[in-house]
């Protein structure tokens, strides 16, 4: 079929659709042979897209296709079209044909449980060229989050279990992040009772007495400290952990190839009550190796800091603000992502 596929394409006589066609079944054939030349070929011609669309709807070849091309294809029909005439009866138009195949086309993509998969679509959904199908794209990137994570899950052996309930390493991403919860609780606690007023730490300090909170870089390297010597000596901590997008969070704690993503507050910050849907859930618990997991942190420096939110009174306490942050998470969201209010007001 290669043979045959080359020498058809070799004719100068062949016309536009002819050509377009059995570039098609190149690409599907030889996929690394015709990718780019089906591309070159289709270029920015709708007229060439459409014709295109009409030969892979029609045969529905879209699961023959390898994970490299289906995005091109997606790129190639999706820009002229949009997701609403997808679902007319009767005689399909190629226009009709196109909107089918790219809806098609995000599906297989969607049902794959690999992380290429996971990046391809992110790339797509950030796409402008497919603007009127970022709708479309983002609910199938949320679809092949699920799917990967729970492809990707590692059951713990009875062994790993027992060690992990002993306080040893974590057995996956959902055990590193509930060891991280209960280790940060812990040292809030130590934080706020503590004879040595650790908490002082977190100030800057006037002829020896506390004056204004430290930035909030300085506040996470100071808990960078105290994690280290409470987490096990496998996992490592990191300050400002890069995500999707060249984003990074203000703390990455990493174990055996997963993470969990730390943002960080303090209580005065006027982004408070927005960063943790805008920041931790839109960017940094969006990579598979997070399985979804956070931990939203916040610095308590005293009621007389804390941000109003936008549709309520300011919390006058930290247990407070932990309930109102937590109650902006919806059910889902509960399930991964952690709030942790540190208490380091002194008082």
């Amino acid at each position: 079929l290669e043979q045959l596929i080359d020498r058809k394409l070799a004719l100068k006589s062949m016309n536009m659709p002819q050509r377009a066609h059995w570039l098609a079944a190149g690409t599907i054939v030889s996929p690394e042979q015709y990718r780019e030349k089906l591309e070159a070929f289709v270029g920015d011609s709708e007229r060439r897209a459409l014709h295109l669309a009409t030969f892979f709807e029609e045969w529905r070849t879209e699961q023959l296709l390898d994970l490299r091309s289906t995005p091109v294809l997606i790129r190639l029909f999706g820009r002229w079209n949009g997701p609403e005439i997808r679902h007319s009866s009767g005689y399909k138009t190629p226009a009709e044909a196109a909107s089918r195949m790219v809806s098609r086309l995000i599906d297989v993509i969607a049902a794959l449980p690999s992380i290429e998969a996971n990046r391809a679509l992110r790339k797509l959904v950030d796409d402008d060229i497919l603007a009127n199908w970022r709708f479309d794209l983002s609910w199938a990137l949320s679809s092949q989050q699920v799917i990967l994570r729970d492809a990707s899950y590692a059951h713990p052996t009875p062994q790993e279990v027992t060690d992990t309930l002993n306080g040893g390493v974590p057995a996956n991403v959902g055990d590193l992040a509930s060891l991280l919860v209960d280790v940060l609780e812990d040292l809030s606690i130590h934080i706020s009772t503590s004879s040595n007023n650790a908490w002082r730490q977190y100030w800057n300090e006037v002829k020896g007495k506390p004056n204004d909170p430290k930035y909030e870089n300085s506040c996470r390297d100071a808990l960078i400290e105290s994690l280290e010597v409470r987490l096990p000596d496998e996992v490592d901590v990191q300050p400002e952990g890069r995500y999707v997008l060249n984003k990074q969070s203000d703390i990455r704690v990493a174990f055996k190839g997963f993470n969990v993503p730390v943002e960080i507050k303090r209580n005065g910050h006027r982004e408070l009550w927005s960063s943790m849907e805008r920041q931790l859930i839109a960017k940094y618990t969006r990579e598979p190796e997070t399985g979804g997991f956070g931990i939203y942190l916040v610095f308590w420096f005293g009621s007389g800091y804390t941000q109003a939110p936008p549709d309520g009174q300011k919390p006058e306490s930290p247990q407070q603000l932990k309930y109102l942050l937590e109650n902006t998470l919806d059910r889902e969201q509960r399930l991964k992502i952690s709030v942790c209010v540190v208490d380091v007001s002194g008082t």
